[in-house]
């Protein structure tokens, strides 16, 4: 079933309360704003199709979606209308995860060049070249999502390149020092996130809600409007193409 098409109850209750019918209940839908290739997306729950907002680099596509927002809030304000912003962003653990890795990768391919410049470099080092459980980190590690792959697929900044360059022990030993520090905060980092994402996973936990009977109710709504036949027809249409 095409699900926009569910919707439409719920822009005939928007249409009769906007016009001062106060006898319905309040009706609820999302609008969201998407950036894909350049673009920014408006989809409307209420709408059939995506509207395209126009072109904005990732970095500033909230630039373009903030009018809209503003200017949809303020056009419904008149109505006894609440409004919510929740933003979908990745996951802070997996971005911990890639700086992570390729802080290791970083190690790995210092601890190469220096074995080349400077062969008795351990001997002067603070740090063994393990990973005693409270050390430095010289591969994968579970604990933090480390595997093999995630440290191969690592790139290393054009930062980290020019500092493996670099020819004397002396330098390599700093840059050393500089990533074990980094690693250090990272993994602290990393911890206190993944903390708090277990903290809210109990918290929701508690939150949840069946939805089925409102999904139910909307099911019910549109078969006694004589939609609901028309819309798995259609449904049933789209997919006979798709197939072919």
């Amino acid at each position: 079933m095409d699900m926009l098409e569910e919707d439409l109850a719920i822009r005939d209750e928007f249409e009769t309360k906007k016009c001062g019918d106060d006898s319905s209940e309040a009706t609820f839908h999302f609008v969201a704003f998407v950036p894909y290739q350049d673009m920014v997306w408006k989809l409307d729950g209420l709408e059939r199709d995506a509207q395209c907002l126009g072109g904005s680099r990732s970095s500033e596509w909230l630039n373009l979606a903030r009018p809209f927002i503003e200017a949809m809030i303020a056009e419904r304000g008149g109505v006894d209308l609440h409004f919510a912003l929740l933003a979908l962003v990745g996951d802070p653990l997996g971005s911990f995860v890639s700086v992570l890795a390729e802080n290791v990768k970083a190690l790995q391919k210092l601890r190469t060049r220096l074995n080349a410049v400077e062969p008795d470099w351990r001997s002067f080092s603070v740090y063994d070249d393990v990973d005693d459980g409270g050390g430095v980190i010289l591969g994968p590690d579970m604990v933090y999502g480390l595997d093999d792959e995630s440290i191969s697929q690592a790139t290393l900044s054009p930062f980290y390149e020019e500092k493996l360059r670099a020819n004397t022990a002396s330098s390599l030993m700093g840059f050393r020092q500089e990533l074990i520090t980094a690693q250090a905060s990272l993994r602290r980092s990393f911890q206190e996130e993944h903390q708090n994402v277990q903290s809210e996973e109990v918290r929701a936990a508690t939150r949840r809600h069946d939805f089925g009977p409102m999904i139910l109710e909307w099911l019910q709504m549109l078969c006694k409007k004589g939609q609901l036949k028309s819309l798995i027809e259609r449904a049933e249409d789209n997919f006979m193409n798709y197939q072919r």
